[in-house]
């Protein structure tokens, strides 16, 4: 085996703690309903809630007990809810009967993300790099609106205006969006410059609003940086309905809401108030405020059972194709923020569950805001799992101490299901048959992976170290299977950083320049290709680059 450790020594990796590569470290949490840690989880999310809206307080910060709120945390396997939890606000004065998972919401821009998922189920992912003059040709000759892409207006990239409307609907007078009026030192707009469209009193058509779209300066030059942009939505509203050939409504309704069996989830203010929730009366609630003409960007109503529907769709792949899912749930940019990025259109937050080992869990989110109106979805494809939560309250309370108590508590119960799983199915010891090879393999809580105890290949025993420190040296989950499901790979890799000890930018994780190295003909060395017997459980593990399967004692 002298070509092996030669092999090894190409190797010039320098451990320094864990150090994953980025996303799921074990296989996706399946049977969530009957995980013992799970329910320790939600029993003290539910004692924690419980406790928040007693007292109005919680170790995130103030919660106002007047404030309806209704949570459903879901998996992608499952149909049922994982765990659910509504409270009645002292201040729901018009809204009867339980508040539950059908309770009706406004979304806000939420709207956003339905905008995006439907553009992606008539048109395909193909559509983000095309042109934006493609579909709305009145746009062209302008700036730089032929190299404006679908993309960049999903990203909120395109560096366009905020609003091409006034959109302050607790007090919109015309030229005077935000309550901002000459009699408070501003100085009188001209008629070419008020819009002709303001939010809940008038409604522009296409042309107007196109109008206003290239009479607004830029604010950065597209795919500067991150500006967010209810413009972008509008136009990107506009161009779902030329590519489908069809209103906003008609496509939401025969894209999602009949595919899913939605029941709440609408693009218009819904004919009744039975089964919405409604803090003192529907005008000043923001039940009533019209976003006719620009629905994409928040017009949207739905339930928690709705919106975890969505979530759920998503995250298995039920109506998109999975590349396009996998692509879809990536980010477009950063933000100035370490903890923070944006997709299309995601808001995403990096939580750390171990940050002196490097594991980070990306969490893809869409709010939204209207009026006493919160919401949001929340996605974690490391888990295959989400929440969804909506919230009536008053206006500028957010749900956002109640998320962090949420994934706080939610993350590591789901990560250690994930070990408890894996290491069910795959820790043990595996033998050659035919020569002296054996590999060893276990888990420990709070570490991600399997770690790799013990590797002699042919009476060679010195594999671990040439990898690195032995207590770094593990193997994590990949996706990759054969067509049948019954070979699944993992990847082995000892976790490492550029530049020795510190903080500074060039210590960061550098594991995934090591994936599939070094190799031996075809295969990684890292590369161990587990294989399910019939009954589903694995019952060898084949290093393919040594040529050598060892069964499982």
């Amino acid at each position: 085996m002298q070509f092996l450790a030669f092999l090894l020594s190409l190797s010039t990796v320098t451990a320094s703690g864990l150090c994953p590569v980025l996303g799921p470290v074990f296989p996706p949490v399946k049977s969530l309903h009957d995980a013992t840690t799970l329910h320790t989880a939600f029993n003290k999310t539910q004692l924690q809630l419980d406790d928040a809206f007693r007292t109005g307080n919680s170790s995130k910060g103030p919660i106002s007990p007047n404030r309806t709120y209704s949570l459903e945390i879901f998996s992608a396997s499952d149909a049922k809810p994982l765990f659910e939890y509504h409270h009645r606000g002292a201040n729901l004065v018009n809204t009867t009967g339980p508040i539950g998972g059908d309770s009706v919401y406004r979304v806000g821009s939420f709207t956003k993300l339905l905008t995006i998922y439907l553009l992606l189920l008539e048109a395909g992912d193909g559509i983000l790099h095309e042109p934006v003059t493609k579909y709305l040709p009145e746009l062209k000759g302008k700036d730089d609106w032929d190299e404006m892409t679908v993309g960049a207006l999903a990203s909120h990239l395109g560096g366009l205006a905020a609003d091409c409307k006034s959109l302050d609907y607790m007090d919109a007078t015309e030229g005077s969006p935000g309550g901002l009026s000459p009699d408070g030192g501003f100085p009188q707009l001209p008629k070419n410059e008020q819009s002709p469209c303001v939010f809940n009193e008038t409604h522009c058509s296409r042309a107007e609003v196109l109008k206003a779209v290239r009479a607004r300066p830029r604010t950065y030059l597209p795919y500067t940086t991150p500006a967010y942009s209810n413009t972008g939505f509008v136009l990107l509203g506009m161009i779902l309905e030329t590519v489908a050939g069809k209103s906003y409504e008609d496509v939401l309704q025969s894209a999602l809401v009949e595919p899913l069996h939605l029941k709440g989830t609408t693009s218009s203010i819904p004919k009744s108030v039975a089964g919405g929730v409604i803090i003192s009366d529907p005008t000043s609630s923001g039940w009533y405020a019209d976003f006719r003409g620009i629905t994409a960007m928040g017009g949207a109503f739905s339930s928690t059972h709705d919106l975890a529907t969505i979530g759920r769709s998503i995250l298995a792949s039920s109506l998109l194709p999975s590349n396009t899912t996998r692509a879809w749930l990536k980010p477009a940019t950063f933000t100035s923020s370490l903890t923070g990025g944006v997709g299309m259109p995601w808001e995403i937050y990096r939580a750390s569950l171990d940050a002196k080992n490097n594991r980070v869990v990306d969490i893809y989110t869409k709010g939204g805001e209207v009026g006493v109106y919160t919401a949001i979805l929340a996605l974690m494809p490391d888990y295959d799992v989400g929440f969804a939560v909506a919230m009536a309250s008053e206006v500028g309370e957010t749900p956002y101490p109640l998320n962090d108590l949420i994934v706080e508590t939610l993350l590591p119960a789901l990560e250690e299901v994930g070990r408890e799983q894996a290491h069910a199915r795959f820790a043990g010891t595996y033998t050659a048959t035919n020569i002296n090879s054996t590999i060893t393999l276990s888990t420990s809580p709070g570490k991600s992976g399997l770690k790799i105890d013990r590797w002699i290949s042919n009476s060679t025993n010195d594999i671990v170290k040439a990898f690195g420190d032995p207590e770094d040296f593990r193997a994590y989950f990949t996706n990759v299977e054969s067509e049948d499901g019954k070979e699944v790979h993992w990847r082995a890799n000892s976790g490492f950083t550029d530049g020795g000890e510190g903080n500074g930018p060039f210590t960061s994780c550098q594991t995934w320049l090591n994936v599939d190295r070094p190799t031996w003909g075809l295969y990684g060395l890292d590369d161990f290709t587990f294989h399910l017997g019939k009954d589903g459980k694995v019952d060898r593990l084949e290093v393919k680059a040594l040529k050598v399967v060892l069964e499982k004692q």
